[in-house]
């Protein structure tokens, strides 16, 4: 059991780290404004890495999975602005939401709050 604790960490942490190495090598090179495409195609990359660490969650006990979605969509709306953060957030709500569950409602809502904070 405490093995696949820490493969499941490992793996969180590792698709974090992809988004410091996008974070790096895409937009901090660049720092005047970006063209909306380049927002646009931020947000759906920072979409599939969200959907990739809601489908690999770490399990503390049977019925109660963590992910790091939250921490990856706050650091999206500090560092990558309203645009990507928004694409991700609706794209991984919809998701959210297609997986059902009982805590379907309350991951929409660290979703949306996660992002806003971001933002804000």
């Amino acid at each position: 059991m405490e093995n696949s604790i820490i493969i499941e960490l490992l793996q969180n942490t590792g698709l974090l780290l992809a988004f410091t190495m996008l974070y790096g090598n895409f937009w901090i090179k660049n720092k005047n404004n970006k063209p909306i495409g380049t927002k646009i195609l931020i947000g759906i990359i920072l979409s599939g890495i969200g959907i990739v660490l809601m489908y690999t969650p770490w399990y503390w006990v049977p019925g109660i999975a963590f992910d790091t979605r939250s921490v990856m969509i706050s650091i999206s709306g500090l560092f990558f602005g309203p645009i990507p953060t928004v694409i991700t957030m609706i794209t991984t709500s919809i998701v959210r939401y297609s997986m059902g569950g009982d805590g379907m409602w309350m991951g929409i809502c660290v979703i949306i709050s996660s992002g806003l904070i971001g933002i804000l």
